[in-house]
């Protein structure tokens, strides 16, 4: 997904006035965590999705808008010196037009050398182009000693080589065993009460807050970046939400697993202070 959609506040209220749709179906769902697994990530996916396909369409439109400019310059009956004064004018347009579109499917696209605020330039694209050539890997010998330049064979080496240097390693049971032992130090009553007790609204959003949004996105795509920037509409579900993935009552016990609606925890007035406030 295209993280920097969400700097945008426009497409930011899209999500805003999505968000009460989406909270509606949760009662189609045995609890909150899988309401959020099974049914908000698809919804979040598939936003960010159609906004891009929308703006991709929309940059493909203005492409073809420019061309077709410059091929009107061509055909007009003016000095050449006008005709090359406004074509470089519709140059630089069609290259910031791509320098945007790379932005969100590059790493680390934008210019370190460039001013806040500065238009990238035909020298910058190039520039980049060149830093990323230089990062590509373009060929390399496997462990039998044959050259591999396609990207397959390049991918199946270095798969290899890690699953033969990070496989299976034998080790003995017993020694597991008295390691985990040795570490296993029991812990206070008073302790043991406070890591019971529901997670609070203040612990979760210093917990969400903490983290730096420009981090590599997890497995579903969802980077922190969401979180932070919608905070305000869905900081009471994903309390709800992390209450029940983290904590569950069964035979007077507490242990991780996916709890049902019902199965809250039975000491839930700071939960319920910190939800309805």
């Amino acid at each position: 997904m295209n993280a920097r959609l969400l700097e945008e506040a426009s497409f930011r209220k899209q999500i805003q006035q999505e968000w009460p749709n989406w909270e509606k179906q949760r009662e189609k769902y045995p609890n909150s965590v899988t309401w959020w697994e099974k049914f908000v990530k698809k919804k979040i996916r598939y936003v960010f999705m159609m906004e891009g396909k929308e703006r991709a369409g929309d940059d493909k439109m203005m492409e073809n808008f420019y061309y077709t400019c410059i091929y009107d310059i061509l055909q007009e009956p003016t000095q050449p010196r006008e005709k090359s004064a406004r074509l470089h004018q519709l140059k630089a347009k069609i290259i910031r037009l791509h320098n945007k579109r790379m932005q969100t499917i590059t790493i680390d696209a934008r210019d370190p050398k460039m001013y806040q605020g500065e238009n990238p330039s035909i020298f910058h694209l190039i520039r980049g182009r060149k830093r990323r050539e230089a990062r590509m890997i373009l060929e390399i010998q496997d462990e039998n000693g044959n050259l591999q330049t396609t990207t397959r064979g390049i991918l199946n080496s270095f798969v290899g080589h890690m699953k033969r240097k990070y496989g299976p390693i034998q080790v003995d049971d017993e020694c597991v065993d008295q390691m985990v032992n040795a570490g296993n130090l029991r812990t206070t009553q008073t302790w043991g009460d406070i890591t019971d007790m529901p997670i609070t609204a203040e612990e979760l959003q210093t917990a969400v807050h903490r983290g730096t949004g420009n981090k590599a996105q997890g497995h579903d795509g969802i980077g922190m970046d969401f979180f932070k920037k919608n905070w305000s509409i869905i900081k009471d579900d994903m309390l709800i939400m992390f209450n029940q993935m983290y904590y569950r009552q069964y035979k007077g016990r507490w242990h991780s697993g996916m709890p049902t609606q019902d199965d809250r925890p039975k000491n839930t007035s700071r939960l319920q202070t910190n939800h309805l406030a």
